[in-house]
């Protein structure tokens, strides 16, 4: 079984405006988790999304950006002005790529820890 350890996906991102982690690649992979740390008096939703779009001809995989996919949520985690952290399990990972996107409202922190883990099998 591969796994993928540890992949810093939106650490130290200030939490005073809408973010975006880029694309992973996951189609290789089964079960995975965000282990998500912020602080300050942010309020906002943490969405984790996929995607099964293709990727374009002639694009680099690892060049995408956010908005070259179209992203479904699979799991949120609102944030109502105060520090915390959450986990979010994945499982069924029956999609192609994977993001982190953070909608503001108001306040301000910062995600103190964003880490992409998860197992699968394959060779990427």
């Amino acid at each position: 079984m591969r796994t993928i350890q540890g992949i810093d996906i939106l650490s130290s991102a200030t939490l005073d405006a809408d973010r975006v982690s880029r694309p992973f690649e996951v189609s290789h992979c089964i079960y995975g988790a965000i282990h998500l740390v912020w602080s300050g008096t942010p309020t906002g939703v943490f969405r984790v999304q996929a995607s099964n779009d293709a990727v374009p001809a002639g694009t680099d995989p690892n060049a995408l950006a956010y908005a070259d996919l179209t992203w479904i949520d699979i799991d949120t985690e609102a944030v109502s002005g105060a520090a915390g952290s959450k986990i979010f399990r994945i499982t069924d990972m029956g999609f192609r790529w994977i993001a982190l996107q953070y909608d503001s409202t108001s306040g301000t922190g910062s995600a103190t820890t964003a880490t992409f883990f998860a197992k699968g099998f394959g060779s990427r």
